[in-house]
């Protein structure tokens, strides 16, 4: 799923995107600042299926878009205000004047888009039977992922007629901006290190999934036993109640800080 779309500190405004976002539809939202107000600009579109980008249908599918317009005053308490709205389709555009109308439009492109997903995904028997390698982005980040596993997060998405698409050349499966793409065609996994320090000690090299399990633990399983932490950007502060485990940092490591460590030869 895409990342979440910015605040823009109106209730109704944030809902309305908030729902957009569960449909996995695309959000863009452009602000406007003079000196009395600040004017957000929402604009919801579908996504196109892969299989109909550069064709006739998919322009029509994009031509598919709700515009919202909502402002706030830059006063102290001020409360954001429902500007205007317009629905537009390939054969006509219509004004949107209720919240409740707002909603339902919202709630159709969803649907809409989950019916497009659900006609274009890809199937379980299309799942290339070789073990696959995980991309985040461009980057391989994980390999040997058994097919089957693969196949099951396929029948996960179509089964909720969510997005699921395959490379018509490498059977890679795309799921946002994540991809399992099949042995031969993926880049060899390059190890990923974070540093890690305990209360301002010397900063010692561990995995990235060690790093990512110890943020993981202490927000969710483990978060009884922290103090308080804060993190972003592959990067934490987590301060633990025990004393002896401190107040720990994470931090992703430097290009040299992950580079293979180098030893001088001897000699007689």
């Amino acid at each position: 799923m895409a990342a979440k779309p910015e605040k823009t500190g109106i209730k109704n405004a944030d809902d309305l995107a908030a729902l957009a976002h569960s449909f996995e539809l695309n959000i863009t939202v452009s602000i406007k600042r003079t000196w009395d107000a600040t004017t957000h600009t929402i604009r919801i579109t579908l996504p196109v299926p892969p299989l109909y980008t550069g064709t006739d249908q998919g322009r029509a599918i994009a031509a598919n878009v709700l515009t919202m317009t909502w402002s706030k005053r830059t006063t102290e308490r001020a409360r954001g205000v429902f500007v205007s709205a317009t629905l537009e389709s390939p054969d006509a555009s219509r004004t949107v004047r209720t919240l409740a109308a707002l909603d339902a439009a919202v709630r159709d492109l969803g649907h809409e888009a989950a019916r497009l997903a659900s006609e274009t995904a890809a199937r379980v028997e299309d799942v290339v039977d070789t073990p696959h390698t995980l991309y985040i982005g461009d980057e391989p980040r994980r390999a040997d992922i058994p097919a089957a596993q693969v196949r099951r997060v396929v029948a996960t998405r179509r089964l909720s007629r969510r997005a699921v698409n395959q490379h018509p050349e490498t059977g890679a499966i795309h799921i946002g901006n994540h991809s399992y793409v099949p042995a031969e065609h993926a880049a060899p996994v390059v190890p990923r290190f974070h540093m890690r320090s305990v209360n301002g000690g010397t900063p010692e090299r561990i995995s990235s999934t060690e790093a990512v399990a110890e943020m993981n633990y202490a927000q969710m399983k483990g978060r009884r036993h922290v103090r308080e932490m804060s993190a972003g950007q592959s990067r934490a502060r987590i301060v633990y109640k025990d004393p002896a485990r401190g107040t720990v940092l994470l931090r992703p490591a430097t290009p040299e800080e992950s580079a293979p460590a180098t030893t001088t030869p001897t000699t007689a």
